[in-house]
């Protein structure tokens, strides 16, 4: 579904993977309550070609430890 009414234009797409966040890069931050960890923003991210193997490394090491890992 496309529209656009006068300077806005919106577009409904269907969802496509581009990359999967792998590692956030987090500072401690102290406060009252003890040591909070928040992100600078930054992320390590796995590009949407190498998604199928990423997750299968997953899963080998899942298996590796005893977990029972169903991957399709």
């Amino acid at each position: 579904m496309e529209f656009e009414p006068g300077t806005i234009r919106q577009r409904n797409l269907p969802p496509w993977v581009i990359g999967i966040v792998k590692a956030l890069k987090v500072v401690p931050v102290p406060t009252d309550g003890g040591v909070f960890a928040i992100s600078q923003g930054i992320a390590t991210v796995e590009p949407a070609s190498h998604v199928r193997e990423l997750l299968s490394s997953i899963a080998a090491e899942l298996r590796k430890e005893g977990a029972n890992v169903g991957l399709d």
